[in-house]
């Protein structure tokens, strides 16, 4: 009897951990996505100065990325299928753009906006894996959340 308590108390801190990271990542995704949008043109030209695509293709860039970012937090809001997967994707995506801009880029600064942009490279990069680390971990335990809820 002891040990089913603890298994409970166990889960409900597990619970109350992914919870809080679920609401890190829909809050991150919301800011990220409203600092683009309210800085709309310094962000499109952000894009089009890093030598990587055309002033079109950074205007559907400039649009398209803050709609995948509030489509990922309206999956992570509503739980929908794939949407951690999503999630991990879309910074694995987000993480070696970084790279690659570093590298490659015309410009000296990423086109991240708001607070992260003001960051090194090393600084952003450490933060990008850590938000990686932190999505694999989120994904993993409602893995394991679905599997125990279908009695595997």
């Amino acid at each position: 009897m002891k040990m089913q308590k603890f298994r409970n108390l166990k889960c409900r801190k597990t619970d109350n951990f992914l919870f809080v990271l679920e609401l890190f990542f829909i809050a991150l995704f919301t800011y990220t996505a409203l600092e683009k949008l309210l800085d709309f043109d310094i962000w499109i030209i952000k894009l089009f100065k890093t030598g990587f695509f055309s002033l079109s293709f950074s205007y559907f860039l400039g649009v398209g990325v803050p709609i995948a970012e509030f489509v990922i937090v309206f999956c992570l809001i509503f739980q929908l299928k794939f949407c951690y997967q999503i999630n991990f994707f879309f910074i694995l995506v987000l993480t070696l753009y970084l790279i690659f801009h570093h590298y490659f880029s015309l410009s000296e600064n990423c086109s991240c906006g708001g607070l992260l942009e003001r960051l090194d490279f090393v600084s952003h990069l450490l933060f990008n894996i850590g938000l990686l680390f932190l999505s694999s971990v989120l994904l993993y335990y409602k893995k394991r959340q679905k599997r125990a809820a279908l009695g595997e």
